[in-house]
């Protein structure tokens, strides 16, 4: 399974990964991006301004999430001030992690072959995102494209994100009123 192809026409597409976008930093410091607008708008030169996300190494950002955080406040003790954590649960976060169904901030794609140095992967971050003037004489240098079905998949999980309505949570009594009227009588949940 290839996340990524090669660019063939050097043209900027939705899902290209490019270099020469400030995202603050200064071009020389800046992370590679890649691109989030809409292909028919890029088609039918009606894109006046590049949406474009930041992609970082994805370990740096993985173990920084507060799922992973949590994970790790979960481990056990082993004595001495060392952190166990559990093998089972961090291989199904991590499984999760790279089949992008845990941590929706983020998108995680394998860049390889044609950016080898960021292995074993890349995260697309959803909270990292500039809109930058576009023309078709403004150059970046083009890496690759990401691939179907994951430009899709990509775009889903963007929209997803960013479309989440903010709400009261229920507190913890709540639901366990919740959850004892819904249980059958006849088993114990307690």
């Amino acid at each position: 399974m290839m996340w990524v192809k090669v660019s063939t026409d050097k043209k900027i597409r939705q899902g290209s990964i490019i270099h020469g976008v400030n995202f603050g930093y200064g071009i020389d410091r800046s992370p590679l991006g890649i691109v989030l607008t809409d292909q028919c708008d890029l088609q039918n030169g009606k894109c006046s301004f590049l949406i474009v996300a930041a992609l970082y190494d994805a370990s740096d950002r993985l173990f920084n999430t507060k799922e992973f955080q949590n994970i790790f406040q979960n481990a056990e003790n082993d004595g001495e001030g060392k952190k166990i954590l559990k093998k089972k649960t961090v291989k199904g976060f991590l499984e999760k992690f790279v089949t992008n169904k845990n941590i929706t901030r983020f998108y995680f794609i394998d860049p390889r072959p044609c950016i080898d140095e960021f292995t074993p992967g890349l995260v697309v971050d959803f909270q990292h995102i500039i809109s930058v003037p576009y023309s078709d004489d403004l150059k970046f240098d083009i890496y690759c494209d990401l691939d179907h079905p994951f430009i899709e998949q990509m775009m889903m999980q963007f929209v997803s994100y960013t479309a989440r309505i903010p709400s009261n949570r229920v507190t913890d009594q709540v639901i366990e009123q919740y959850v004892n009227e819904f249980a059958p009588d006849h088993i114990n949940i307690n």
